[in-house]
Formats: C-alpha cells, structure tokens, sequence
C-alpha cells in the first residue's frame, strides 16, 4: 500500500517539525554571523583558511535549507508548500517567499553548486554561480521566521508570539537546542504575556 505523506501527516507534527527546520536555520545564520565575525581577531593565517571553509560550508547549508524549505510537490518533506497546502492558509505568503528565493539565485545556487553539482558537461556550458550577498539571505531568512509565525498563531492563536519572544532571547546561548527547543515552543512556560 502506497502511503499518502500529504493526507496521513498529522497538522501538529507538520507544524513542529517545519519550526524545527526554521529553528536550525536560525541557528545555523547565528553561528555563520558569530565565526564571520571571528576572523576579524585572527593573525594566523592557517586558522583564518580553515574559518573561511567553516564560514563558506555555513553559508551553503543555509542556502540549501532555505532553498528545501520552498522545494514545492515533495510532500514525503518537510516544507512550506505542504503546510500551506494541507492547512489551506498563507499559500500566497509562501509563493511570494518561493518567488524570493528562485528570483535571489539560492535555488539555483542550491541546485547547481551546492547539493546537485550540476553536470554542465563541458566547459562551453558551464554557468556562473549566483553571488549571494549576506542580506539577501538573511531577508530570505526573515521571510521564513514570518510564515511560521504566522501558522503558528493561525494553529495555536495569538499567545504564541510571546513564546517566540522567549525563545528569542536564548537563540545566542551555548546550551540552546534548536532542535527540540523549537518543536517544543507552543509549551513554553511565560510567566507574564507582557513584553
């Protein structure tokens, strides 16, 4: 029996699992930003070569999450197109991000640089990679934060923005858990809901 990933995902799940990749690449852009800003203090120069493979793998790997994030018809993902779908909300949010990230050159960069390797067969073929400036992705970034904010007060109401409030203030702790802290969000406990 084929499964149905759209029709037998459960909502909740859904929604936690796509906070958690949200999560991870909010994490992923802090620790990219904070080992970037590293190698203003280095002289050795065999330390700064190997923070510019770091930095460059970091930049990459939030250009691929962000980029899988928007892939659209791949429901056995976790992903905005299937939450929107299945929800039946913020689907033009969602194709304004998609048009954001295919416009911006991070899907092309994903597909052809970065995940795939394109295979240009010859060197005529070969094309150029996107420069893909730190703004862009960090607006691309923004974009996904504000489409799962978004479900997450359609899914869960209006309290949950001081959940992401709270959880805001721990993203720069060396204890913080992205993984489980953000599938964990709507149970927070706020001691007051003002700011």
């Amino acid at each position: 029996m084929k499964k149905d990933f759209f029709n037998d995902t459960d909502n909740e799940f859904l929604i936690s699992s796509l906070r958690q990749e949200v999560g991870e690449l909010i994490q992923a852009w802090v620790v990219y930003k904070e080992t970037k800003y590293e190698i203003l203090n280095i002289n050795d120069k065999i330390k700064l070569e190997k923070l510019y493979i770091v930095i460059k793998s970091l930049k990459n790997d939030i250009i691929n999450r962000i980029s899988e994030l928007t892939e659209k018809k791949k429901y056995n993902q976790i992903n905005f197109d299937i939450a929107t779908k299945k929800l039946g909300i913020f689907t033009n949010e969602f194709q304004e991000f998609e048009k954001f990230v295919t416009n911006k050159g991070l899907r092309y960069n994903r597909h052809n640089f970065i995940s795939h390797k394109h295979n240009f067969q010859n060197f005529d073929n070969v094309e150029g990679k996107y420069i893909i400036k730190d703004l862009v992705v960090l607006k691309a970034i923004a974009k996904s934060i504000d489409l799962m904010k978004k479900i997450d007060q359609n899914f869960y109401g209006e309290d949950i923005k001081f959940n992401w409030h709270e959880i805001r203030k721990s993203r720069y702790d060396i204890g913080f858990n992205a993984s489980s802290d953000y599938i964990l969000l709507p149970f927070i406990k706020i001691k007051s809901n003002k700011l």
